[in-house]
């Protein structure tokens, strides 16, 4: 079946008027750009068919051929901008990583379910709060307010911090974070949970120690044959 870049749906049709018109278009033809006709347009019907899924809701008669070139030209624009941040925002929804949006104040705006899973607390409980609120810096570590300013200083950074689960034990993480200064600035992070992963670690190196500490107190020669 042919793809379409751009249609133009009329808002009175004999079968289907307004809004829902543009919603069973939609329904059909994801992708595509909608431009709206109407012979009159109230505001509120023109709000009903933006959000019912339309780029435009055009008044018949009153633009030009040229102005049409260009709103056409924008419509394709927008939609496939909107397509890819619906793109965007399942992969980052779908990750098995942690995902937070904050301000320069380090405020946080957004977060997906795995950061959520991590440290036990819904959206609503984490959107509007400040990082210093959740987080755990060990000893040595940078402080938060000084790891954002460093993170928009180099525009990126990664690194271990830790933060503080709603049951209150630490979660380790590795995060992986980017300023994007547009918005009147943002950084974007992602966080993976490496607990696990450092006690492990952490565990093996103290067996490691223990081993070495037996063998030095040993005074006889010790072959170790696989």
């Amino acid at each position: 079946r042919d793809a379409f870049d751009v249609v133009f749906c009329d808002l009175n049709l004999p079968d289907s008027r307004g809004a829902g018109t543009v919603a069973a278009l939609r329904a059909c033809a994801w992708e595509a750009a909608i431009i709206a006709l109407s012979g009159e347009v109230r505001r509120e019907v023109a709000l009903a068919v933006v959000e019912a899924g339309a780029e435009f809701c055009l008044v018949k008669g009153e633009f030009k051929s040229l102005e049409l070139g260009h709103i056409i030209g924008q419509a394709i624009r927008d939609r496939r901008e909107e397509i890819n941040r619906d793109r965007a925002g399942f992969i980052v929804e779908q990750s098995l990583d942690g995902f937070m949006v904050c301000d320069v104040r380090g405020t946080i705006s957004t977060v997906n379910r795995a950061f959520c899973q991590m440290v036990g607390q819904q959206p609503r409980d984490l959107v509007g709060t400040a990082l210093p609120d959740i987080h755990l810096p060990e000893d040595g570590e940078i402080p938060t307010l000084e790891r954002l300013r460093r993170i928009i200083r180099q525009g990126f950074d990664r690194f271990e911090t830790t933060v503080r689960h709603r049951q209150g034990h630490a979660v380790e993480g590795e995060v992986s974070a980017h300023y994007r200064p547009d918005n009147r600035g943002e950084i974007l992070s992602f966080i993976r949970d490496v607990t696990e992963h450092n006690r492990l670690s952490r565990s093996l190196g103290e067996s490691e120690r223990q081993k070495s500490a037996i063998l030095g107190a040993v005074a006889d020669a010790v072959i170790s044959i696989d």
